[in-house]
């Protein structure tokens, strides 16, 4: 059996990526950076469709992420977003969620002219986090689960508003060139 060699193909369309993707580098105007990200979450959008072609929109593109992308902070919890799902969910089973969230938003609220890179929150494998992790439970109203609040997750739902809303979040007052993903503290009051 002869096996035929597909490896000008796999080149040529390699080349074929790179140059769509520095075609994106050259959008310019008032509102590039918005479309510069959708035209990129739509990019591995039509990556993951060849991937895994049975699987839903969420479920391949976060497979990608995971499988193919090689950022280091993907399957880190995100502090800020777990403490706002469980400090506005009552239900008693989050109690243990709420006591290791709380010090951790203190400790970054003190920090108010410093920026927190996303590289300080804690991986998903952590000990502290898989000790108080829960299930979802729609009874209780618990509709999601730890797993909700990974970086790879929240870049799944950063996606769909931008190519289901057309509009990106905090543009106006991030940097222009952030050199990695950070929280800021805002007061409001």
């Amino acid at each position: 059996m002869i096996i035929k060699d597909y490896s000008g193909n796999i080149e040529s369309f390699e080349r074929f990526l790179i140059s769509k993707l520095c075609s994106v580098e050259e959008i310019t105007g008032n509102d590039s950076a918005l479309y510069k990200k959708i035209i990129y979450v739509s990019f591995i959008d039509s990556l993951a469709a060849c991937v895994f072609p049975r699987k839903g929109n969420r479920d391949r593109f976060i497979s990608t992420i995971e499988r193919f992308s090689h950022w280091d902070d993907r399957n880190r919890v995100s502090i800020t977003h777990l403490g706002k799902y469980v400090y506005s969910n009552p239900h008693p089973s989050l109690s243990d969620v709420r006591k290791y969230v709380g010090p951790v938003l203190e400790r970054w609220r003190e920090r108010q002219n410093e920026n927190i890179f996303i590289s300080e929150d804690p991986r998903l494998s952590d000990t502290d986090i898989k000790h108080i992790s829960w299930k979802k439970d729609k009874e209780s109203g618990i509709d999601l689960s730890i797993d909700s609040f990974t970086h790879s997750n929240l870049l799944y739902k950063m996606r769909n508003a931008l190519v289901h809303q057309f509009q990106s979040r905090a543009d106006e007052i991030l940097p222009s060139d952030p050199k990695e993903p950070f929280y800021q503290v805002i007061n409001q009051g």
